[in-house]
């Protein structure tokens, strides 16, 4: 996040895009994003894959997270940039201890809230602040 904050990194352009809408089309991209975006994502990578993943390779929380987050960086197809793959890659391995530690998904669910909250609004900062400039 600090390197957008300061300017030595720009967002992808497709997200720079959604910030700039008009106000009401901004929430209705925003609050999916929030809310619904991180519920289905969790439950379908934390929870049924890295659980399938987990199965197939005899319980092997390693292998089942590595495959897992090589996947949930790789279904998000809108990032160019390989920076941002190692990023997703290494946010799903953050949100999989998330879900060993608490032995649920509600914990990894509401991290991963959190964290589209702070992304978003850190783009929307960047975006207003060049935008008075």
């Amino acid at each position: 996040m600090v390197p957008y904050l300061l300017g030595f990194r720009k967002a992808e352009s497709w997200s720079t895009s959604q910030i700039s809408y008009e106000h009401y089309i901004f929430w209705i991209n925003v609050l999916p994003a929030i809310f619904i975006v991180p519920i289905y994502e969790e439950i379908v990578f934390r929870g049924c894959l890295f659980n399938s993943f987990k199965f197939w390779f005899n319980g092997n929380v390693y292998g089942s997270a590595v495959v897992t987050s090589f996947l949930f960086a790789v279904m998000h197809l809108q990032y160019s940039d390989i920076r941002t793959f190692v990023m997703l890659f290494l946010v799903s391995l953050t949100l999989i201890v998330a879900r060993v530690k608490s032995n649920g998904i509600l914990m990894p669910i509401l991290l991963h809230m959190l964290m589209n909250v702070v992304v978003i609004g850190v783009q929307y900062l960047v975006y207003i602040n060049h935008a008075h400039q």
